[in-house]
């Protein structure tokens, strides 16, 4: 597998493996495994020393044990054999049956054996390998294999098939404890003789024929009936052998008491503690359908080593430092620029630390810039800026022009060398520094990244004000980018221009694409593993991008985006800003919070196995229903399903997706989703199947979906018999129901047209009522629009005269009078000055105690308004005068003022409407009222100018007003000869 290759093909120093290591705290039952195996359905299985057998499907463990069946801890093999899984312990074989397990009966007069190893022949039969010697399965019972008796005395631990359908087996004296081994040919057992004392742990068939042997003194092959070491002058291949395995690609792995190696060629390429892998026994290897290589170790677990692209820079120290920059000199040293640190070199496989003299001014690295003088500029969080002299011995010097605030980003571009920091832009440029800020025409003191670009001005990222390009040789902003032009946010962590015009930008909120004046932001939403981007570089040739961010690295690929993890060889998950490069061989450099990656396959294999997917569990509310089982039935109150599923891939099982649907509803679509569980609540009755695939963490789906079908039946009201019953008895029903609702219905007709009727010259009657009520209130057109609109909408009349009365000394006169007296009293006045209006076509507006307002020449236009509103005037003093002769009448005297200009009338009020007028015309006549004398009618010099030719009238001369200054007034005296009362013009 490819993955296989990877670890061969790969660089032999400098280089480390992320290992996913499985412990009881991630829900494996004991950290000691013994055996590991892949069924056919694709469900890893893992057994321990002491915690029974384990299942694994991608999410987690199940572990199976006594409860379950299983009455052995000590797992020490397993096989699938007739599609059946088995396992063999040390209390005997048992077999898998749904989600327990059964014993498998021994001989009669055996107890339980001690099983050490399951192997399947050519001719599939199950050979046992026990302490007791060697059996096979036959018809469900263990019996003894007629192969055994030609054995030497003693436990069989391994028996394996060869090329040549030879039968190998390595076993133990009883008495001795010495080991033998050999094959069976026919009916004869050939010993191959082994070194004295040697200890076999392991034995595998070599398919180039013979066999290999692991041994407490390492690696051997056989040559005939001899077993010869493989390279004796390779320590590795003598340390303790204790476990083998063949990976489909033909690759021989083995596992030592201390690490692991494959051998190609006779040459060894190890895993060990430094690539990563833990000094521990391993005791089991197996590799997955999709490369996967686990391990099973005698006290750390299980441990998985996914496909990896990816490979951390492994050189110790620098593999656990945060790792910011790296660039490679002239003379191939690579020199690592770390958070916490320091500065170091790696020359061959040892790294040196530069700098230590200076503390902790050159502890914190952020940034690298090797110069074109051969020079080396390093970025620091809190000493500034330092100079590298790389030829020996290093030198390093301060360059104190740019103080001492954090180094955000370095650049050099034609001819200029650019500095950002926490105090603004530096440039250095023909020996001499500048410095640019807000003060200089910059948006911001807070320069985060440069990015050149091809016309030769400079894309500037800062840290509160988006980005901007400014041009270094005029020195002016060329162009601005803030969150107000479509940024999701103010801090810009990293730039790339690309040649085909996109500009994208990394900020905390996700990736910016620009294209023309259009912005897109890319997030998770968009395949993004995080929104939190680093660095944005892209592939030297393809020109791909490559998305740095918290949560793992993405990939740009057609149609959305790969995303790599810790499980594909990062040493963190976490990149760091702005931390990545391209070397000259083409690979990709990371730097995460614990070390650089580097990227040593291109194109990163996509994961070329679609994942099986399996129903795990089925619950019907709360009870559990064996998912093999077909076509349940279940009654209409056991209509809430849950389905538990699994899609078994182990590469990265966080990024398998699935797709589901329950065929038999209405609305039976797939649904995509990242979760392993659905449930159905309150389904009716029908026949449904649910149907589940899935998807790897490269997007490949599985093309054949896992089913569970069941019928819900209907409630027996809801069968057809019982319809049918309930439509006889409905329709007999409803004849009788109906012959007696007609006659009833006949006679509540009658009854309710009457009540129609009468209701309706009621309501006719109310009507007319209520709008002879509002006609009281509101002028005729007035309330006519209000009854038709529901609005009454107001309007200016430039030519109104109005009428504004008071009694004179009116309180001090009725104060012997009770209220009803009192009421009575204005009553017959103001019936009288009602009159008056009316006959005048005055509009009576409304009375405030003893005062009388009423209005001439609206609602409706009146070209006489003046006259007639005098001529009122006269008949209310001329009213007074006669009551004032009649005896036992109050002596009530009434001053009168009038007034003539636009005013502006509508209706206010919404539950008691009043239809009022509102203007200057109406302070100034009441101004006229107020200034008057009783028994005399007051008017204004408009009013005087429109009635002149009608009344006689005597002038007041100018009378000083409060908030008018002076205004000419008159008194009416009497009409002109000719003039009398009720002698009108038509109103216009």
């Amino acid at each position: 597998m490819w993955l296989g290759l990877l670890l061969l093909s790969g660089e032999a120093s400098g280089q480390g493996y992320s290992f996913i290591k499985y412990l009881p705290a991630q829900g494996l039952s004991q950290s000691q495994v013994t055996c590991l195996m892949q069924d056919g359905t694709g469900y890893l299985w893992v057994g321990t020393a002491a915690g029974g057998l384990n299942r694994y499907d991608g999410h987690g463990f199940i572990s199976y044990r006594w409860s379950d069946g299983l009455k052995a801890a000590f797992i020490r093999t397993l096989a699938e054999y007739g599609g059946t899984l088995y396992a063999g312990t040390r209390n005997g074989l048992f077999r898998r049956n749904g989600e327990r397990f059964e014993a498998i009966p021994s001989p009669p007069g055996r107890g339980p054996l001690d099983i050490y190893d399951l192997t399947v022949s050519p001719d599939s039969e199950l050979i046992v390998s026990t302490a007791g010697g060697l059996f096979c399965l036959q018809d469900g019972r263990l019996i003894e294999d007629q192969r055994g008796r030609l054995l030497p005395r003693g436990s069989v631990h391994e028996a394996v098939f060869s090329g040549r359908n030879e039968l190998w087996v390595v076993g133990r004296d009883w008495d001795s404890g010495a080991y033998w081994f050999g094959y069976i040919r026919g009916l004869t057992f050939n010993p191959v003789t082994l070194p004295r004392d040697m200890v076999v742990e392991s034995i595998l068939p070599d398919p180039a024929g013979g066999l290999w042997v692991g041994a407490r003194d390492g690696l051997h092959h056989t040559e005939g009936r001899a077993l010869r070491p493989v390279s004796p002058e390779v320590p590795w291949l003598r340390q303790p052998i204790s476990a083998l395995y063949h990976s489909p690609d033909g690759t021989l792995w083995t596992g030592s008491w201390q690490a692991v190696a494959s051998v190609e060629n006779g040459k060894p390429k190890i895993l060990d503690t430094t690539t990563g892998f833990p000094r521990v026994r391993v005791r089991a290897i197996l590799e997955d359908r999709e490369g996967n290589l686990f391990f099973g170790t005698d006290g750390e677990g299980l441990l998985q080593l996914p496909p990896q692209p990816f490979s951390s820079f492994a050189v110790s120290p620098l593999k656990d430092y945060a790792a910011m920059d790296t660039v490679v000199d002239r003379h191939g040293r690579r020199w690592v620029a770390t958070f916490g640190q320091g500065l170091w070199y790696v020359d061959g496989d040892q790294a040196y630390q530069v700098g230590a003299d200076y503390g902790q001014a050159l502890l914190d690295c952020t940034a690298l810039l090797l110069n074109e003088d051969g020079t080396l500029w390093v970025g620091t969080n809190t000493g500034g800026l330092f100079q590298v002299g790389l030829e020996s011995p290093v030198s390093i010097t301060p360059i104190p022009e740019v103080g001492v605030s954090s180094i955000l980003d370095l650049l050099e571009a034609d001819g200029r060398r650019f500095v950002a920091n926490d105090e603004g832009l530096f440039v250095f440029e023909g020996g001499t520094w500048s410095r640019y800020g807000i003060d200089e025409g910059l948006p911001s003191h807070y320069p985060t990244h440069l990015e050149p670009c091809s016309d030769g001005t400079l894309w500037v990222g800062t840290y509160d004000q988006g980005l901007f390009r400014w041009d270094p040789g005029t020195r002016e902003v060329v162009e601005r980018l803030s969150p107000d032009d479509g940024l999701p946010g103010p801090t810009v962590t990293s730039i790339l221009e690309t040649r085909d015009g996109n500009l994208y930008i990394g900020t905390y909120q996700g990736l910016v694409r620009r294209r023309g004046r259009n912005i897109e932001v890319i997030g998770k939403r968009d395949g993004l593993p995080d929104e939190t981007v680093n660095f944005i570089t892209s592939e030297p040739d393809t020109r791909r991008l490559w998305i740095g961010t918290n949560r793992g690295i993405a990939q740009q690929v057609e149609g959305g985006w790969r995303t790599f993890t810790h499980r594909q060889g990062l040493p963190d998950d976490e990149t760091n800003t702005d931390a990545a490069c391209w070397d000259a061989q083409g690979r990709l450099w990371v730097g995460t919070i614990h070390g650089f990656a580097v990227l040593v396959r291109r194109p990163p294999p996509v994961n070329p196995v679609p994942p099986p997917v399996v129903i795990e569990n089925v619950w019907e509310h709360d009870r559990a229903i064996d998912p093999r089982l077909e076509n349940l039935e279940f009654e209409h109150n056991q209509n809430r399903v849950r389905f538990r599923f699994a899609g078994l891939s182990y590469v990265d099982p966080s990024r398998v997706r699935y797709r589901y649907r329950l065929a038999g509803l209405e609305d039976a679509e797939w649904t995509e989703t990242a979760q392993n569980e659905v449930s159905f609540a309150a389904l009716e009755a029908g026949a449904y199947t649910f149907e589940v695939v899935a998807c790897n963490n490269d997007g490949l789906w599985s093309e054949v979906p896992a089913r569970f079908s069941f019928v819900i039946h209907p409630p027996f009201w809801a069968t057809w018999w019982a319809r049918t019953l309930e439509v006889g008895l409905i329709l007999l029903l409803g004849a009788i129901i109906y012959t007696v609702r007609m006659s009833r219905v006949i006679r509540q007709k009658r009854w309710l047209e009457q009540q129609v009727e009468d209701r309706t010259h009621a309501l006719k009657k109310e009507k007319e009522r209520s709008e002879q009520l509002l006609l009281n209130i509101l002028p005729a057109p007035i309330a006519g629009e209000l009854l038709e609109r529901g609005v009454a909408a107001p309007r200016l009349y430039s030519e109104v005269t109005i009428l504004f009365t008071d009694f004179q000394d009116f309180t001090r006169l009725c104060a012997d009078l009770s209220p009803q007296e009192l009421v009575q009293e204005l009553n017959e006045l103001f019936a009288v000055f009602d009159d008056i209006c009316r006959v005048h076509r005055l509009e009576k507006l409304k009375t405030i105690g003893d005062a009388f307002m009423a209005a001439s020449g609206l609602p409706v236009k009146n070209l006489h308004h003046a006259r007639d509103a005098v001529e009122a005037a006269l008949e209310m003093q001329e009213y007074l005068d006669d009551r004032c002769q009649t005896p036992g009448k109050k002596p009530f005297q009434l001053r009168i003022g009038l007034h003539s200009g636009p005013v502006v009338a509508g209706v206010i009020g919404k539950w008691k409407f009043a239809y009022d007028i509102w203007g200057d015309a109406v302070n100034t006549a009441a101004r006229m009222e107020a200034l008057g004398k009783a028994g005399r009618i007051n008017i204004s010099r408009s009013t005087y100018e429109r009635v002149r030719e009608y009344f006689i009238c005597e002038s007041r001369g100018h009378v000083a007003v409060e908030g008018k200054g002076t205004l000419e007034m008159f008194f009416v005296k009497a009409r002109r000869s000719g003039q009398f009362p009720g002698q009108h013009q038509q109103p216009l």
